[in-house]
């Protein structure tokens, strides 16, 4: 489970047993913060996070003044310690401002999905990028694909998450 604080961007990752819940309340295996001297903090927010393994989990950081985004490999095995430890950090290529970096679904070492959203607009679209990708600067979108909103809403609707098996049967996957 991923928190974040919109006042100052700190955000911690709890490992929870839902299985082991009583009266309606989850216990807490471990917690460790997310940190590092990558640029986050206050007007970065940690957005989502996808787990893959014992040994793997993404979190995707936004900045929501600029259009900026970081997309973090972690290893979630190890959240007994203080921080959960950083893989790799790298930024993606960015729509612009003021486009937000909502949802980051992984698929393989090689493929993943960001969605992108825009409060003033109501509009989202998702990039599909390669998580793995080694060059320098940010990790460029592969291909976008826009989202059409409801019939009649607009900026008061908010794309908030998607499941990757419906993309695959639009882009034939």
């Amino acid at each position: 489970m991923l928190w974040t604080r919109n006042d100052t961007g700190k955000a911690t990752l709890w490992k929870i047993n839902p299985s082991g819940a009583t009266n309606g309340i989850i216990p807490i295996i471990n917690s460790a913060w997310l940190y590092s001297s990558k640029g986050v903090g206050q007007t970065w927010q940690a957005t989502s996070y996808t787990h893959v393994n014992d040994t793997t989990g993404y979190v995707l950081w936004a900045r929501d003044n600029n259009g900026q985004a970081a997309l973090w490999k972690v290893n979630p095995g190890n959240v007994s310690s203080s921080t959960v430890p950083i893989i790799t950090s790298k930024y993606l290529a960015s729509p612009g401002k003021p486009w937000l970096a909502s949802s980051y679904k992984h698929i393989s070492d090689t493929a993943g999905y960001v969605m992108w959203t825009r409060k003033d607009t109501g509009a989202a679209s998702l990039a599909e990028i390669d998580p793995g990708t080694l060059a320098e600067g940010a990790i460029p979108a592969i291909s976008t694909l826009q989202l059409t909103s409801p019939a009649g809403v607009g900026a008061q609707w908010q794309a908030t998450s998607f499941v990757p098996g419906g993309i695959a049967s639009q882009t034939g996957r």
